[in-house]
């Protein structure tokens, strides 16, 4: 199978799961006022990932394929161990918490993408860490997982 008809797939997939939600959403209740309701948001993403999707399977369709010949495989490699380690951050995270788990998977999603320079790793990994904590942790009072290391 080509990367041109996967792509396609991916994006019809998308597509699927895009009218999943909405079917769903329509099952939540309507704002009344000035509120928008429950379904707003799910609607507005699922239609937001129906016109990504088109966009991705229109760009499958027409893109040059010089980057396959470049690199090959490679590129695969990275997004299945990209894939991999994400699963692996939701496991660490319960065990370690948010504060010890994200630093350690940016800093590694960074490296295994090629961003090399240690020092804006630290930086980029430090004040994203930072933001996501201050917007969920503190502004949100959203709770962020502690981990079981420490408690």
């Amino acid at each position: 199978m080509t990367i041109k008809r996967i792509e396609i797939m991916i994006g019809l997939i998308l597509m699927a799961f895009s009218i999943l939600i909405l079917s769903i959403a329509s099952q939540f209740p309507k704002g009344l006022g000035h509120d928008v309701g429950a379904r707003f948001f799910p609607n507005f993403y699922a239609y937001l990932l129906i016109g990504l999707s088109v966009l991705y399977i229109l760009t499958s369709l027409y893109k040059v394929r010089e980057e396959e010949k470049k690199h090959g495989n490679k590129e695969w490699i990275k997004a299945i161990v990209g894939m991999i380690c994400t699963f692996a951050y939701f496991f660490l995270m319960e065990f370690t918490g948010f504060l010890i788990a994200t630093p350690v998977f940016l800093a590694g999603m960074m490296w295994i993408f090629n961003y090399r320079k240690p020092i804006r790793i630290i930086v980029f990994t430090a004040l994203i860490t930072a933001a996501i904590y201050v917007v969920f942790s503190i502004l949100l009072k959203v709770p962020l997982p502690s981990g079981n290391l420490f408690s």
